[in-house]
């Protein structure tokens, strides 16, 4: 077993399952604005949430942390065009009721919004 239960890890490896307790994942400050500045061609189709990070991961290069049940039945946004890391992770989860927030610059925690429970 991985460190972080019920966390699943959307990067250029796959989809994997791991575990971990939410206080164990803390925050960090946002990426330096380089890092999440260069345009990236995306065609991520709808489709479930969990796939579509997993599809910006592999065009990203960026590993996406999310707990299994907050994907749960929810489907993605299109992202089809040219978009920074972070434009595109906006796109992504438009309409969701999560948001994201970078654990270091090549890592992405994805969170419920504090409006939707």
């Amino acid at each position: 077993m991985g460190p972080w239960p019920g966390v699943t890890l959307a990067t250029g490896l796959g989809l994997l399952i791991s575990v971990a307790s939410a206080q164990e994942v803390a925050p960090a400050s946002p990426p330096p604005a380089a890092a999440s500045a260069q345009k990236i061609p995306f065609h991520i189709d709808v489709q479930p949430l969990a796939e579509a990070l997993n599809e910006l991961g592999d065009r990203s290069g960026l590993t996406v942390i999310m707990y299994s049940d907050l994907g749960r039945g929810l489907l993605a946004s299109p992202v089809i065009g040219s978009y920074a890391p972070r434009d595109a992770l906006d796109r992504l989860l438009a309409h969701t009721g999560l948001h994201y927030e970078y654990l270091d610059t090549k890592t992405v925690l994805i969170l419920r919004s504090a409006t939707s429970k």
